[in-house]
């Protein structure tokens, strides 16, 4: 039984929404997503404190530790290559954009946990198979035997202003190996409603993204068109756990807020400074002292000055190491090493592997990231290709992903490691050439392997003179 069949038979006049099998992970989704945002006033409602809203100060760690995450696996551009269809998978890269796309896409991956890879075709929008990335709070996976991903559904939503209130037409879109199953339900923000037809003339009106769409095709493929990405095993998110120390951040940022707009000077005069009209001729001052029986509070004072400025004490020392202390417990405990965000006290490195040394257990949180992503994307770009190519066994076209290491490159390192491998006649020409030149193509590499072959071999009259193997020409 599908999950569109399983959802009609239990509606019984509005089945409630989100699916009680869901409505907490996809709540915790939003908080999330709040985070990423660092919206103040979700944030505040979040934490249920009663702060004055314009005291209320949010760190955007969360935006900082998903956008490293994303750079460790795109900064630099994905090796995606296929030996047979070379061409067909250039093609669907370029008509998806997907360099950039990836790049974008990690970053969601990380803040949610999990996202959803779409593959549908669209000719209006591209000749090509498009790959569509879902948030992980649209898509209700079909898991069997405790983490065998066999599917999904994608719920894809419009909102309606009505006589009632609010209606949302929701499609609800199932991906089953060799078919993709839709259909159209009317309901509120809390009840999924009843179906209705594509065709219909309410879908027509009112959800016009959805009308005429087929009910069902058959994609003639081994696997269902809807590939899941992990953020690391098990699908958690960079922030999963840690939400105590970031609302800690919050708390003590906005205490230093606070205690920043107190420890601001106040300056304090008697009246009798001011003009006939009551004025000081300066801003900030606070008067004291009404009459002749009220000398306020600098009159009668010990130093008998009728004007003083106070400034509280910031005391900001503290507060400063109680931050530092709270973030850099969050970034630990989310799987990173401080010397990736330039915080730890060793000082810079001196070589690419004194780095990679600081910076292991980013590395290691790297290793589970690589993983996930390189599986999501080989197995969606192969459902494409074979799409594409009219197959339906799709394991001949998984392509192979390389990607980048993410961090600053020591080309001095580099290059002493290549000349001890060729010393030791372990490295070709060419593995030197991509090592020197990573960003080069394929075609790049061939010439100036060519090209350094035929300087080798061509003719030196000068130097044969000069070693002896030759006469000089008269």
């Amino acid at each position: 039984m599908g999950l569109l069949e399983a959802l009609q038979q239990r509606i019984h006049g509005g089945r409630d929404w989100p699916p009680p099998s869901v409505s907490d992970h996809w709540l915790r989704i939003g908080r999330y997503r709040d985070r990423y945002e660092a919206d103040p006033a979700a944030l505040l409602q979040q934490s249920g404190r009663e702060d004055p809203e314009d005291a209320f100060t949010p760190v955007p760690l969360a935006r900082e530790m998903v956008r490293l995450s994303a750079a460790l696996l795109f900064s630099e551009e994905p090796r995606i290559e296929h030996e047979g269809f070379a061409d067909a998978l250039e093609a669907i890269k370029d008509a998806n954009g997907l360099n950039a796309r990836l790049h974008a896409a990690a970053e969601r991956v990380a803040i949610e946990g999990r996202r959803a890879i779409r593959i549908i075709l669209d000719e209006e929008v591209s000749p090509e198979p498009i790959l569509a990335f879902c948030d992980e709070d649209q898509v209700l996976w079909d898991v069997r035997h405790g983490d065998f991903v066999v599917g999904g559904a994608v719920v894809m939503e419009r909102g309606v202003r009505s006589v009632g209130g609010r209606t949302v037409y929701r499609l609800i879109e199932e991906h089953t190996k060799g078919l993709v199953t839709r259909a159209l339900y009317k309901g509120t923000a809390t009840k999924l409603g009843q179906p209705i037809a594509l065709d219909s003339y309410d879908a027509e009106q009112n959800a016009p993204e959805f009308f005429g769409l087929e009910e069902e095709y058959e994609t003639g493929l081994d696997v269902p068109t809807l590939v899941r990405w992990d953020n690391v095993p098990g699908g958690h998110s960079d922030i999963a756990g840690i939400e105590p120390l970031l609302e800690r951040i919050d708390e003590a940022e906005s205490v230093f807020a606070v205690k920043g707009r107190r420890s601001m000077p106040i300056t304090y005069a008697h009246r009798s400074l001011a003009d006939e009209r009551g004025n000081v001729a300066a801003t900030g001052v606070i008067l004291t002292g009404g009459n002749d029986n009220d000398a306020g509070i600098f009159g009668d004072g010990p130093n008998g000055l009728p004007i003083e400025t106070v400034q509280p004490d910031l005391q900001s020392q503290a507060t400063v190491e109680w931050i530092s202390h709270l973030r850099e417990t969050a970034l630990m405990m989310a799987g990173y090493s401080l010397a990736s965000w330039g915080l730890d006290r060793g000082g810079s490195a001196d070589s690419g592997k004194a780095l990679k040394l600081r910076q292991a257990r980013t590395l290691l949180t790297k290793a589970g990231k690589d993983r996930m992503a390189k599986e999501a994307i080989v197995n969606a770009l192969a459902i494409a290709l074979a799409w594409r190519e009219g197959a339906s066994e799709v394991a001949p076209y998984r392509p192979v992903v390389t990607l980048g290491d993410g961090l600053p490159e020591d080309r001095l390192e580099d290059a002493q490691e290549i000349q001890t491998l060729d010393a030791a006649e372990a490295i070709s020409t060419e593995q030197k050439v991509r090592r020197l030149n990573p960003d080069w193509d394929d075609e790049t590499v061939a010439a100036e392997v060519e090209a350094i072959g035929n300087g080798n071999a061509a003719p030196d009259p000068v130097g044969d003179v000069l070693r002896g193997i030759a006469s000089p020409s008269v």
